[in-house]
């Protein structure tokens, strides 16, 4: 037998032992399909609920709990929002999805659960909260509607996240809900407030330990409550389902937010399923899986099942008031590998016993020590210990991700014959030091998460000397210099902060953020031909992420390349065709190289995203004009008004337009273009046909 042929069998047999493939008790009579709300709450840990012990006052959720099923033990397969809702929505852990980290692209075909509900019948839609879930890095797939329309970094910080209120996303998704005319859809919501930074309204406001914390949390709620009913208003039999992607460490075993460490702090999160008329309610503290709510929502609306997948789908039993009885549990984080290049994090759990394995290994008991303040390693310990490491032990190693296989081959062919794009190799896996264990970097990773701190709250020369303190003890760590280019960048300390930032790629240069920021001041900075080169690595690298199109074409405008330009710009509009500033970018540059029809065309496609808000009606009037079309330019220019862009400019150009066949509608058109801008006048008396013409059509006072 052939070395691959025993690594497939071992494969295999890890998902029989941990996966229960193939188990699945499906029952013969469907139920009848109702619509699906599946609600996931970033940050949550399981015991800030109030239902489960909490000290957050979540009356909303402990209402839809007390109705349904809540899960007290429900674990999480990773503890980073990006990979995290891949196994939520996919129903497979991150060694089958090939998420491991945030910013990682979900490959094509991987529609998961919006895919096979909107195949069943569901018209699906989705409204997410924070930038690890936008559309760039592939999780609209299957959704009709996908709305990550949140705002720019909270104050403009470049070192904060994008993200928006759980107040604006439930509105967008009422809104939604109300204008639906589907008598089935499945609508998934993500709200992002318990993340940091903490701000919630006053009104929430918590007192004692992690007090912004839980006032995020009871604003979350809030929210929560106002969905919920927008949707069964709908359908009162609507599925209401409620996760979490990971926890927050809040300071236990010394790590105060989440990714790096694999402690129940950020693994442990809540589960509720609220299914009218077809589970009875019930509590249950028997250990299940994220990654079993995808297969238990098609179970529910009868939908056909799905082969291929790690969860297990939990209705059976739940219909019958049992506890379900799933796998092991299996959870990873490979923040700390890619991050600082240390060992990674695996994690079984089965029943209550539980083993994290990095550079070293821990066994622990949650019944005896649920916070896992002590190892067990005494005998009675043994056996559960080994059976945990050898399954440990088959979990396959990961696999490089493709690195163009989410643009199309004509995208690719467009970019590629104008020279910038290249062939793009598979990205290559981080070089892991298999001898440092995430647990025994905590304190470099905190020193970092302070200087993070200093940075969000604007404290510019606290941040730098932290980042300075770190360099000089870890000069390899790349986010310590990666965040300190950034700075100087920022602080128009060009040159340094350019310097600082190539160091980071040149530590990591697989990483695409790495490589985004150093692009970013490159351009910025005027260096165009730089910028072009790494604007197409960023997106050789992230092909989705339409943003970097877009900075390519600036990047290669600016450098003199506009049919290179052009190409870019259509490519960002082509992944995000309602974002309005990159097809108002691709108008520009149209303009720039003479493409006046392809302009109009694109300018009157911008109107019909931003509707009352757009701003350019006297440009496209320019271009109608220009190109002979009065009728239309007039159309045009009537919608625009004073003040916005070439608003005297399409007076002028309507006024030469009509010179030859109506001088009086000529001559008003030059009066409205000089009292829109006077400096037009000497223009005008230099051309003496269109003085005369001024001069002899002046009303009569």
């Amino acid at each position: 037998m052939t070395t691959a042929a025993r690594r497939s069998l071992v494969v295999a047999g890890l998902a029989v032992v941990l996966l229960g493939a193939g188990a699945w008790a499906w029952f013969t009579r469907a139920p009848a399909p109702v619509p699906v709300l599946l609600i996931t709450i970033d940050t949550l840990r399981a015991d800030a609920l109030s239902a489960l012990g909490g000290a957050a006052p979540t009356p909303e959720i402990d209402r839809l709990a007390a109705q349904g099923v809540l899960f007290g033990q429900a674990v999480t397969a990773v503890p980073l929002t990006g990979p995290s809702h891949a196994s939520i929505l996919g129903g497979q852990f991150p060694y089958r999805h090939g998420i491991r980290d945030n910013g990682q692209v979900l490959a094509p075909g991987q529609a998961g659960l919006a895919g096979w509900l909107r195949a069943a019948g569901f018209r699906t839609a989705a409204f997410v909260s924070g930038f690890p879930l936008h559309r760039q890095f592939g999780f609209d797939q299957g959704f009709d509607h996908y709305d990550d329309q949140f705002a720019a970094a909270p104050g403009g910080n470049p070192f904060a996240l994008q993200e928006r209120r759980a107040e604006d996303t439930v509105r967008a998704a009422q809104h939604w809900l109300q204008a639906t005319t589907a008598p089935n859809w499945f609508v998934w919501v993500h709200l992002y407030d318990p993340h940091t930074p903490y701000s919630a309204p006053a009104a929430f406001a918590q007192d004692g330990p992690h007090g912004e914390y839980l006032a995020e949390v009871a604003y979350t709620d809030h929210w929560v409550g106002e969905l919920v009913r927008a949707a069964r208003q709908r359908h009162p039999d609507t599925i209401v389902v409620i996760t979490s992607d990971h926890g927050e460490g809040l300071g236990e075993h010394g790590e105060y937010d989440h990714g790096l460490l694999l402690f129940q702090s950020t693994l442990r999160v809540p589960l509720l399923i609220d299914a009218p008329g077809s589970l009875p309610p019930q509590r249950l503290d028997t250990p299940v899986r994220t990654v079993d709510i995808a297969p238990t929502v098609l179970s529910l609306v009868g939908a056909p099942p799905t082969a291929n997948l790690d969860g297990i789908d939990l209705a059976p039993a739940l219909r019958q008031g049992h506890a379900p009885q799933p796998p092991p549990a299996y959870s990873e984080s490979y923040f700390g590998a890619v991050t600082y290049g240390w060992a990674p994090l695996h994690a079984l759990r089965e029943g209550d016993w539980k083993r994290v394995q990095g550079a070293r290994a821990e066994l622990f008991d949650l019944r005896d020590t649920p916070l896992e303040a002590t190892p067990r390693s005494d005998a009675a310990a043994a056996g559960p210990g080994a059976r945990l490491e050898s399954l440990l032990a088959q979990v396959p190693e990961p696999a490089p991700p493709a690195a163009n296989d989410a643009i199309s081959a004509a995208a690719i062919a467009r970019l590629r014959s104008l020279g910038y794009l290249s062939a793009g190799a598979p990205l290559q896996p981080s070089r892991w030091r298999n001898d440092i264990d995430p647990r025994d970097g905590l304190a470099e990773h905190t020193d970092v998460l302070k200087a993070q701190e200093a940075l969000d709250e604007r404290r510019w020369a606290d941040a730098e000397q932290r980042l300075r303190a770190i360099l000089q003890q870890h000069p390899d760590n790349r986010v310590a210099r990666l965040r300190l280019g950034s700075l100087l960048f920022g602080l128009r300390r060009a040159a340094e902060g350019i310097a600082e930032l190539q160091r980071a790629s040149d530590l990591d240069p697989d990483n695409p953020e790495t490589r985004y920021q150093l692009a970013d001041a490159l351009l910025r900075s005027g260096q165009y031909s730089a910028a072009a080169d790494a604007w197409a690595e960023v997106t050789r690298r992230q092909p989705r992420r339409s943003v970097a199109w877009s900075n390519l074409g600036s990047s290669l405008l600016l450098g003199g390349k506009p049919d290179a330009a052009i190409a870019a710009y259509e490519q960002a509009v082509e992944l995000a065709p309602e974002a309005a500033n990159l097809r108002e970018n691709l108008a520009r540059a149209q303009l720039r190289n003479g493409r006046t029809a392809a302009a109009i065309a694109t300018l009157k496609q911008l109107e019909q995203v931003q509707k009352d808000t757009f701003v350019l009606a006297a440009v496209l009037a320019v271009q109608l004009a220009d190109s002979g079309d009065r009728a239309a330019a007039e159309d045009w220019l009537a919608r625009a008004k004073p003040g916005q862009e070439a608003y005297a400019e399409a007076h002028l150009s309507l006024a030469l337009a009509w010179l030859a066949q109506d001088k009086p509608r000529a001559g008003e058109h030059l009066r409205q273009a000089l009292a829109a801008k006077p400096a037009l006048q000497q223009a005008v008396d230099a051309d003496a046909e269109l003085a005369a013409v001024l001069h002899a059509t002046v009303p009569a006072h």
